[in-house]
């Protein structure tokens, strides 16, 4: 019985370890860049963990002890705080000034504002000259409409230094009291921290629409150094074109071939269903075919989807030219169009 103590001891102590690792990986996963951020900055403005949890709107609603375990992890965990300090220097301009916008406001901040009196009307161009006179006490991130704005909130609630909680107006019993209370310019800069809100949003859509086209960019150069050697193979003396995918090819050896999926009923030259998931093509989607007079390639839809040809899409029962190394996509199903570069000499030979 005493030699299975130790066991059992280590046992325990390993599973509270792995615990507390998992639980470390899934509070890491939680927190974002942004969120330690304002975490960080939170607590140097108020120095308070509590006015961090009561002001500060987090990416997730964090407890108040998950606030308290990242912070002593930030402080006592040197791997996770390293960590953190990483991705925090990876983030862009426009994350780090949103954040720093929305830092909370230092007792120190709030009391040079509450030295104004209430019976004043100051302008934005007076609160510029109290920034410019104040640099080492308020953050970086503040601006004069800032400042108004918040001298304006502190009125409003009647905490500036020649107010008193006795002249706190009352609940208004009607929706039309409470409306004539409110002022155009409390809409204006709330509808401002809105369009702020939209357009933080809007460039990180537009950052996330220029990576992709940068990724899909640089596998079209990929996908052209590729067939461009495959270009360097002689085609037969029967081959028209080529169909060429990443991961199968289909050889087009007939003036016209239909495209689409074998079933049991259809059956068609080139089964797109070998190259990928085909539900979302019909089973006859389309054909190709070589105009001899010409000495071009048609293809045409005849299926219900449309598909595209070089981001082009092409409607049913329509048709169009399709032209050496263009794209051709059907569904989620993407081939590059190879003409056999001999094919004109062929033809004319024969005719």
């Amino acid at each position: 019985m005493n030699s299975q103590k130790p066991l059992d001891t280590n046992a325990a102590s390993k599973r509270r370890q792995t615990s507390k690792h998992s639980m470390i990986e899934i509070n890491k996963t939680r927190w974002t860049p942004l969120d330690d951020v304002m975490l960080v900055q939170g607590v140097q403005q108020t120095s308070s963990l509590l006015s961090v949890f009561l002001g500060t709107k987090f990416s997730c609603k964090f407890t108040m002890k998950e606030i308290e375990e990242r912070w002593d992890a930030l402080l006592y965990n040197s791997a996770l705080s390293t960590t953190a300090m990483e991705d925090i220097a990876l983030l862009c301009y426009d994350e780090r000034s949103f954040s720093e916008a929305a830092v909370l406001w230092s007792p120190e901040e709030e009391r040079t504002l509450t030295l104004i009196s209430s019976k004043l009307e100051p302008n934005v161009q007076e609160f510029e000259a109290i920034l410019a006179n104040n640099l080492t006490t308020f953050h970086p991130s503040r601006t004069p409409h800032s400042l108004h704005y918040h001298w304006s909130l502190l009125k409003k609630y009647n905490l500036l230094c020649d107010q008193s909680p006795s002249q706190i107006h009352s609940i208004p019993n009607q929706f039309s009291q409470a409306l004539l209370g409110l002022k155009d310019k409390d809409l204006t800069q709330e509808q401002g921290h809105r369009e702020m809100a939209c357009l933080y949003e809007k460039r990180l859509q537009d950052k996330k629409q220029k990576v992709e086209v940068i990724t899909l960019e640089k596998q079209l150069a990929d996908w052209r150094f590729l067939l461009e050697g495959s270009l360097c193979e002689n085609f037969t003396s029967d081959t028209f074109a080529c169909l060429k995918g990443k991961n199968s090819h289909f050889i087009i050896t007939s003036p016209k071939v239909t495209i689409g999926r074998n079933t049991d009923e259809d059956i068609v030259d080139i089964d797109l269903s070998k190259e990928g998931p085909a539900l979302k093509i019909s089973r006859k989607q389309a054909f190709i075919q070589f105009d001899s007079s010409s000495n071009k390639f048609y293809i045409t839809n005849i299926g219900r989807c449309h598909i595209f040809i070089n981001d082009t899409p092409l409607m049913t029962e329509n048709s169009q030219v399709v032209e050496d190394m263009c794209l051709i996509a059907f569904g989620e199903l993407s081939f590059i169009f190879v003409i056999n570069p001999c094919l004109p000499n062929q033809m004319s030979n024969d005719s």
